[in-house]
């Protein structure tokens, strides 16, 4: 396993929205969450549960994965 930075953007949303996500991520079968402390609050991550076997990205950007 090997550690990276990520930047992503944080929402608020209401229940309803996240059981919709929940739905949209296929959670649990295709995504599991992960709950973390950010700088405005509690947030949650969906994380894919089999992700393709492509290693580490050097460039850091999946579209150019190819």
């Amino acid at each position: 396993m090997f550690r990276a930075l990520i930047m992503d953007e944080v929402y608020v949303i209401d229940a309803m929205t996240f059981r919709d996500l929940d739905r949209l991520k296929r959670y649990p079968d295709w995504h599991d969450r992960i709950r973390f402390d950010t700088p405005w609050g509690e947030a949650w991550c969906y994380v894919m549960r089999m992700l393709p076997d492509t290693g580490p990205l050097p460039h850091g950007d999946w579209h150019l994965r190819e």
